[in-house]
């Protein structure tokens, strides 16, 4: 019969296997006797005897666990609950104390992608962060975390929801990326949120959080009268899933593209004109406008290419596969742009794309003539569009210049900004 003295911890590397078993033993009621450094389990009459150390290692990842047990539990629950012990145990060996952060993102893709999913994918690249998103709403699961963030949620459930969190000593942060109070009229939402009662209940939500998430300072400024704190976490990309365009096209085309959503329709009247008189100028030209139809009178329509635009996860690929000459970003100079963050920038220069665009709100940091160039009224647009046509050696520079400067927003090099944010929140 085995004694308290033969007893030894589990190895290293098979304890998140070797010890789930005994977590999901453990959460589902089992119960436990101490005689110094081994520890007795009984569960429905079979015993356990353990490490302390083991023990303490269980105990940890069963209080992650128990919180997942439905009110009936079947032979399904257990194997569900096994894989539960084993993430939590691989939590508690590999990131001891580590915060957890959950985010609820919204249905938008993209905005889901960029504002909760990336950080979440940098916090768990790093050492000192667990994170998980959940596109569910308020589920029982939040109690597992220590920061839950809400993106663009504003229903009174929300508000609810969150003082709840607040009360079992939860982090609430508020993530939202837009101006949402200052709407052009041609923004798809904004009929919804041009509403007063909707713009109440979104500073409301921002009150009631322990600190706003936004994408810009301009946000942070706009918003700082109402949080209690407001923290900046840029858009960020991660380079290694942007692949630059190869630069093969021999079609002896020049091509200008614009990429975007119907949401942006607003800016693009800044550079039609241009547009139109540079094409007309130059019938080798080809206007590629990536994700959305443009029909206008001004474009000599035969030389209007469009890309309707495509899932989410392509993306990066499509976008390198136009493997255009100059990439274009126009912005109207409105409240809410100098809101908006510069992810289109960084995704022409993820790409390789020599930039031009709107020296408006984010796009100001671009340095003129270095990575880009900046148009500060009408008229400039057709000068950077004639600066660039067939002269490669601009191009490649700004291409070079470009692609050194969207570094700086490589996911993985602000993973441990992101940490912080959320360690002095718990601190």
């Amino acid at each position: 019969m085995e004694t308290a003295t033969q007893v030894a911890p589990v190895a290293e590397s098979l304890r998140s296997i070797a010890l789930a078993e005994v977590v999901t033993k453990f959460a589902l009621g089992a119960t436990y006797r101490q005689d110094g450094d081994v520890v007795r389990i009984s569960f429905e009459g079979e015993v356990v005897l353990m490490h302390q150390e083991d023990f303490d290692l269980v105990r940890r990842a069963t209080l992650k666990v128990k919180s997942k047990i439905p009110r009936k539990v079947t032979p399904g629950t257990v194997i569900k609950l096994v894989g539960e012990a084993q993430a939590a145990l691989s939590e508690e060996i590999f990131k001891p104390g580590a915060i957890r952060v959950l985010y609820y993102a919204v249905q938008s893709k993209a905005s889901a992608f960029y504002r909760c999913l990336m950080p979440m994918y940098a916090l768990n690249m790093g050492g000192k962060a667990v994170s998980h998103a959940s596109r569910a709403r308020f589920g029982r699961e939040a109690l597992n975390y220590d920061v839950v963030v809400m993106q663009i949620e504003n229903s009174p459930s929300a508000i609810e929801f969150a003082s709840t969190l607040q009360a079992q000593g939860k982090k609430v942060v508020y993530e939202i990326d837009d101006a949402f109070d200052c709407l052009e009229p041609w923004h798809p939402q904004y009929a919804s949120y041009s509403q007063p009662e909707r713009q109440d209940a979104v500073r409301s939500m921002m009150a009631k959080a322990d600190a706003v998430q936004v994408s810009t300072p301009w946000l942070a400024a706009r918003y700082s009268d109402v949080a209690k704190r407001v923290e900046v976490i840029p858009n960020m990309i991660e380079l290694a899933a942007w692949p630059p365009a190869e630069r093969l096209r021999r079609d002896g085309r020049w091509k200008v593209l614009w990429a975007g959503s119907p949401s942006h329709a607003g800016d693009l009247e800044v550079v039609i004109p241009a547009l139109g008189a540079f094409a007309k100028a130059h019938p080798d030209v080809t206007i590629v406008f990536f994700g959305q139809t443009v029909k206008d009178d001004r474009l000599p329509a035969d030389q209007v290419e469009t890309i309707d635009f495509c899932e989410f996860e392509e993306y990066p690929i499509k976008l390198a596969a136009i493997d255009a000459d100059v990439a274009i970003a126009p912005l109207t100079d409105v409240l809410f742009n100098r809101g908006k963050s510069n992810l289109r920038i960084l995704q022409y220069w993820a790409t390789g794309y020599p930039v031009i665009a709107s020296d408006v709100g984010p796009y100001r940091e671009i340095k003129n003539g270095v990575d880009g160039l900046l148009c500060t009224e009408p008229d400039s647009w057709l000068a950077c569009l004639e600066m660039t046509y067939r002269n490669d050696k601009i191009c490649k520079r700004l291409s070079a210049a470009g692609q050194e400067s969207v570094k700086a927003y490589d996911v993985l090099r602000n993973s441990k900004k992101i940490e912080e944010f959320y360690s002095s929140l718990v601190r």
